[in-house]
């Protein structure tokens, strides 16, 4: 769920920047690694906004659940409970050449998701991605994005890790994100009587 969730974001966020008449001319949202801007590969994420995961974190509030237990014909099936993730988002807008623009299509990001900052398949018009619509956990998915602001510290940590330069940028938290693995753990009979030895 992981890509889709990004997936999904890139496609709304590129049509928004798309339905824009602000002069500048290329108009892509790309999921990249920011940090290798700066390698042989790196000018493909050129003159384009980025988006890059750079933590995961297990929403701690959702950790101890029980395990679910559901009906199957005359079957109980057992599953393990779901992980609940919160993405650290960068959204950097990558103009190497043009600081002007790369400061414009910054506010368009911040923009956008102030206006619309939850998304769900059903809501989300523009998602074209190569995934599977009729998939249940992609239908259940709901994302809620929120600015994640840091102190100049972190900063300075976050661009020494990706060792780069830094450009302007901004990160958001999405949460939540459900990871569920389809196979159940165990399934058996329901226990319909007890004998007594």
């Amino acid at each position: 769920m992981i890509f889709e969730a990004l997936a999904l974001l890139r496609d709304e966020l590129e049509a928004f920047v798309e339905s824009l008449d602000d002069g500048i001319k290329t108009n892509q949202v790309v999921l990249g690694n920011i940090s290798l801007h700066d390698s042989e590969n790196g000018s493909d994420m050129d003159d384009n906004i980025v988006i890059s995961l750079v933590n995961v974190e297990e929403e701690s509030a959702l950790k101890n659940r029980k395990l679910r237990r559901r009906q199957e014909a005359d079957q109980i099936v057992v599953d393990s409970p779901s992980v609940f993730l919160n993405l650290y988002i960068l959204f950097t807008a990558n103009w190497p050449n043009n600081y002007e623009n790369a400061l414009k299509r910054l506010a368009h990001v911040v923009s956008f998701f102030q206006h619309r900052n939850v998304f769900t398949l059903s809501n989300a018009t523009h998602f074209v991605s190569n995934v599977d619509q009729e998939d249940q956990d992609l239908r259940e998915l709901k994302i809620i994005l929120d600015l994640y602001t840091m102190t100049f510290e972190q900063i300075n940590h976050l661009w020494g890790s990706l060792g780069g330069k830094q450009v302007p940028f901004a990160m958001y938290k999405v949460r939540l994100v459900e990871i569920r693995h389809r196979q159940p753990m165990r399934s058996g009979p329901s226990i319909e009587e007890i004998k007594v030895r």
